[in-house]
Parts: structure tokens; sequence; C-alpha cells
């Protein structure tokens, strides 16, 4: 065998091997488990509104809560503070239209960590032309340090 020989054949041997690795059904599944037990990687996620023991979702990643880009714009969160019973979240809501608006907001209150504690929501009618005030309680048994963010506004 000549050098040319040998070295085209062990070129057809590492594409082999190399399409033999990259070949399967086409599926972004990985063999084994990462899912609890009794779950399934297509199991919608539950909401919980309100309240918190530990790490809380807000709906699945396909179908959580609506936001509103051109709403979210008119929501100033103005406090987030550590309560009795878990957390406060408060602002204004910036009606600058000619109409009164309606407007859903969902807060979720973490740790000093960025883990879930808790979340809540609450529903603000804001007067045409006016800045009108809201509030999101979360009722939790509340870490020394929590922060507040507003993931939706619809």
């Amino acid at each position: 065998m000549t050098v040319r020989s040998a070295g085209a054949a062990a070129l057809l041997t590492i594409t082999a091997l190399l399409a033999s690795a990259c070949s399967g059904d086409g599926s972004a599944t990985p063999t084994g488990s990462s899912t609890p037990s009794g779950t399934s990687a297509t199991s919608p996620a539950k909401t919980s509104t309100g309240t918190g023991t530990g790490s809380v979702t807000t709906g699945s990643v396909t179908t959580g809560p609506k936001n509103d880009i051109a709403k979210r714009k008119s929501v100033i969160k103005k406090e987030c503070k550590v309560t009795d019973t878990g957390a406060e979240a408060s602002g204004v809501v910036e009606n600058t239209t000619d109409k009164d608006v309606d407007f859903s907001i969902t807060v979720v209150f973490t740790n000093d960590k960025a883990t879930n504690v808790g979340e809540g929501s609450t529903e603000v009618t804001a007067r045409a032309g006016e800045s009108t005030p809201w509030k999101v309680e979360g009722k939790f048994k509340p870490p020394k340090t929590v922060l507040c963010i507003v993931t939706a506004v619809s």
C-alpha cells in the first residue's frame, strides 16, 4: 500500500466515524432523564399567584404571562420591601392616553441570589391622563433580602 492510499483510507475511516457520531433521529432530547420523576420535558409549568415557599414558576416557557410592551412602558416600580408576611412591590401606572386603560401587573419576588420565593399580581384601571398607584403583595416566608421584578404587564 502506498502512502497516498494509506492516507485516503485513514481519511475515509475518520469521515465514517464522525458521520456515525453525528447521526441520530434528529431529536434534541438527550438520552437519560433530565426531568424530575413524574414529569416530562413538555409538561406545562404550573402557575402560583400570591404565595410561595421556595422556587415558584410563573407559567411555562412558551405560555407564561403576556407582556404588552406599550403598556409596560407606563408601569413604574417605586418600592420593593420585605413585610411580615412576605414582600410588597408598589409603584404607579402613568396613563398618558385620553382613555382609561386596564392593566394586569405580575411581580416575582426573589432572594438576593435571584431564587424565586414568591409572586403576586394585581389589576389596575388607570384613568385617562392620570398616574394611578398599584401594589402587589406576595405571601411567603420572607428572606432577609428581597428583590421585586415586574415580569409581565398586560
